[in-house]
């Protein structure tokens, strides 16, 4: 009798289990509805010139069971600090699966996250004001931020359709870039941030007074990039990007600034790109007549080094090392050739 006595047990433990878990299913959404709403809303708008227009938030037990599915929908904040309000930060879909069974001191695990429709706006305007997001000042911020962080580990990040524009009027310069699709794995332990993995994109363009850079081309990148919460640095090593059929290695930091606005940068890419794509990006090359109807053969090697305080009012020092041998130019219509062309140089912004 004893075998059937502990068989009953078990089925009666198994039962209550059951109906404990059947319980919180039907439970956890109602308790949290309106509190993720809330705590969105409170996280998003952390200064009065921000304004977060309606939006939908839910949390399903039976979505992606065994998973509890936090969705948001039509994010959209606007800044109002300046006479033409600006749209910094739009989601068109969020969506977050976290296994139901967590280890009550162990890591947080976040089986996938997906986000759909990402848009991101900052702006200065010709006298040096910013509208954009805001990411603290360092200053009590940092005192202010708890000994440790959590531990966080969210398998699988997708991001489809993004969208990333800053426009600088004070220093003639802008940037803009679309993420079609990036598979990425990110990790939050001891306040170090990191991310790892691939995306797929098309650079818009990158702008500045007499350049207009790689307008609309696609790369495909893999990136490894941690981010230290408390130094506030941020560091990409070991990072890959195929631009024009081309490798381009990528790798530097950048930090918060200790006093006012922007960041210390340290940034090189190095890699080698077709001879006269790059010399087609230059103004005063395009405006050549002669140079419209060429052909073009060989590599320029670069290395690109970005360094210094970069701020609404402040541009680091730039400086291009670029390295051609053997390139060939070819004038179809007439049969000129001209070959084993040679061209090493610097352009330099100069010190700040």
């Amino acid at each position: 009798m004893k075998p059937i006595v502990l068989i009953k047990i078990l089925l009666l433990v198994a039962g209550l289990v059951f109906t404990l878990v059947l319980a919180a299913l039907l439970l956890l959404p109602a308790l949290y509805q309106d509190r993720l709403h809330a705590l969105v809303s409170t996280k998003l708008i952390q200064d009065p010139d921000k304004a977060l227009a309606p939006f939908q938030s839910e949390i399903s037990s039976w979505k992606n069971f065994p998973y509890l599915t936090v969705s948001l929908d039509n994010i959209s904040l606007v800044d109002t600090s300046s006479d033409e309000p600006l749209k910094v930060l739009g989601i068109k879909h969020a969506e977050a699966l976290v296994p139901l069974l967590q280890w009550p001191f162990g890591t947080i695990r976040i089986h996938q996250v997906y986000l759909n429709g990402l848009s991101f706006h900052q702006r200065v305007d010709s006298v040096g004001n910013k509208v954009g997001l805001s990411f603290g000042d360092g200053g009590d911020n940092q005192k202010k931020q708890p000994a440790n962080s959590p531990t966080l580990l969210v398998r699988q990040l997708t991001i489809q359709n993004a969208r990333i524009l800053t426009e600088n009027h004070f220093k003639e310069s802008a940037f803009a870039m679309q993420v079609l699709n990036a598979e990425l794995v990110a990790e939050l332990r001891n306040n170090l941030l990191s991310v790892k993995g691939h995306l797929a994109g098309k650079l818009d363009h990158i702008t500045s007074r007499d350049l207009r850079l790689f307008q609309d081309r696609e790369f495909k990148a893999n990136v490894r990039y941690t981010y230290d919460l408390k130094k506030k640095r941020g560091t990409i090593a070991e990072s890959t990007a195929i631009l024009n059929e081309n490798e381009v290695l990528l790798s530097g930091t950048h930090q918060k600034a200790v006093d006012g606005p922007g960041s210390v940068l340290d940034l090189h890419f190095k890699g080698e790109q077709p001879f006269f794509f790059l010399l087609d990006q230059m103004s005063a090359v395009r405006s050549i007549p002669l140079l419209k109807q060429v052909e073009s053969g060989g590599k320029v090697k670069l290395h690109y080094h970005i360094a210094g305080l970069s701020g609404p009012k402040k541009r680091p020092r730039g400086r291009l090392h670029f390295e051609l041998q053997n390139g060939q130019l070819h004038w179809p219509a007439s049969r000129i050739t001209l070959s084993h062309i040679q061209i090493a140089g610097q352009l330099d912004n100069g010190p700040q």
